[in-house]
């Protein structure tokens, strides 16, 4: 297999790339931000204008409804879904609005997000304005919100900084190596919070009670889930598809929810489920594409890295 064509620009920090199939939900009123609190693992309420974190939206089961970025702006706050969803998000929090000052909107596709490299916006800060709020995504990283008539010209602004246009291959090949999770592919309502691997990131267990709370509480009491989502090296050079099994002994202990050609370990590269016991970084494990093994992520590279996730 061959590294993704412009890897080494979106590393190198000079590409970006359109997100192509994700959404955003807009919520706004007097009473957003409390009501954000109610329904999202983190405590979002500590977040200052232009600050954003990561959250799983939860059933009472503490099921994933949802998991994304909530992002503070000035007038309003945002839900960064990188998945098409946030309409069904929309539904799930609108049946619990009763007085509550609190108007969502999911505008489909009339906005499109795009990856940018942090240093590539602060050039662009003038020009995007409030119509084009930044999300942070990472260390290095913005998401910008744009208006999908208006992607035409930032694509120009971009270009015309010495950007090239990433691959979504390129993209999928470092947020794996990054150890970010899709939503509704490596995250679903099949999951709960902990499974996913991104506690110290998307869960307060402070912030006090929202949707959820009590089973999230359980389990941080309990100091364990059965499985967690971890990283997997695959020997070969044939890339797993989704949902390919990883087992221990004769014994299924993984599934596969996705993967990509890691320029990094110049090998296959998969995030799966694995369960408690089979999941520590060094275990080895058996698929059908030969020997596979845990590793830890992100994955380190002796030269200097963007992050995303």
């Amino acid at each position: 297999m061959s590294t993704p064509s412009t890897y080494a620009e979106l590393v190198g920090g000079r590409a970006y790339a359109v997100l192509n199939g994700w959404s955003v939900l807009s919520v706004q009123g007097a009473d957003a931000g409390k009501f954000l609190q109610s329904f999202c693992t983190n405590d979002v309420l500590k977040l200052s204008v232009g600050e954003s974190c990561e959250a799983f939206f939860t059933n009472a089961k503490a099921h994933i409804v949802a998991y994304g970025e909530v992002h503070r702006g000035r007038e309003r706050w945002l839900i960064l879904l990188s998945s098409p969803t946030a309409h069904e998000l929309a539904g799930a929090l609108d049946r619990y609005i009763i007085r509550e000052d609190v108007q969502l909107a999911a505008p489909g596709e009339e906005m499109t997000l795009v990856l940018v490299p942090r240093k590539a916006t602060n050039s662009l800060d003038d020009a995007l304005g409030e119509q084009l709020p930044l999300v942070s995504w990472g260390a290095e990283w913005r998401v910008i919100v744009s208006q999908t008539r208006g992607v035409s010209i930032l694509q120009s602004q971009l270009q015309a900084a010495g950007l090239t246009r990433a691959s979504w291959e390129a993209v999928n090949s470092l947020r794996i190596e990054l150890g970010s999770p899709l939503d509704k592919i490596d995250v679903d309502d099949s999951n709960l919070p902990q499974e996913v691997n991104r506690s110290g990131r998307a869960i307060s267990f402070t912030k006090g009670c929202y949707l959820g709370q009590e089973p999230v509480a359980r389990i941080d009491a309990l100091g364990h889930v059965n499985r967690t989502l971890v990283g997997v090296k695959f020997s070969g050079d044939e890339i797993p598809s989704r949902g390919a099994e990883l087992s221990r002994e004769g014994k299924v202990v993984g599934q596969v929810t996705s993967a990509c050609w890691s320029p990094r370990l110049q090998s296959p590269l998969a995030l799966a489920y694995v369960r408690r016991g089979s999941n520590g970084v060094g275990s080895v494990l058996e698929s059908s594409l030969g020997v596979a093994e845990v590793v830890e992520l992100p994955i380190e590279t002796t030269e200097k890295r963007d992050v995303i996730a």
